[in-house]
């Protein structure tokens, strides 16, 4: 995935955030917080599988609602 595209997710994962107070349900009915779910998990499995760089780790480490 590109940076300008991750950076996008980014940024609609903070909004989301920031409006909801947690994080985006890969099961929902809406399909843009669906798919923003699936993203999230996997930034998760890229992290496990050493396939996420180390500058998006720390953009996500910066985030303090962010789980690993």
């Amino acid at each position: 995935i590109n940076d300008k595209v991750w950076n996008k997710k980014i940024d609609l994962l903070i909004n989301y955030y920031c409006k909801n107070k947690k994080m985006p349900s890969q099961h929902s009915k809406d399909n843009n917080i669906k798919t923003l779910g699936h993203w999230v998990v996997q930034q998760r499995q890229n992290k496990k599988n050493d396939k996420l760089s180390k500058e998006r780790i720390e953009t996500l480490d910066k985030l303090d609602w962010w789980k690993w």
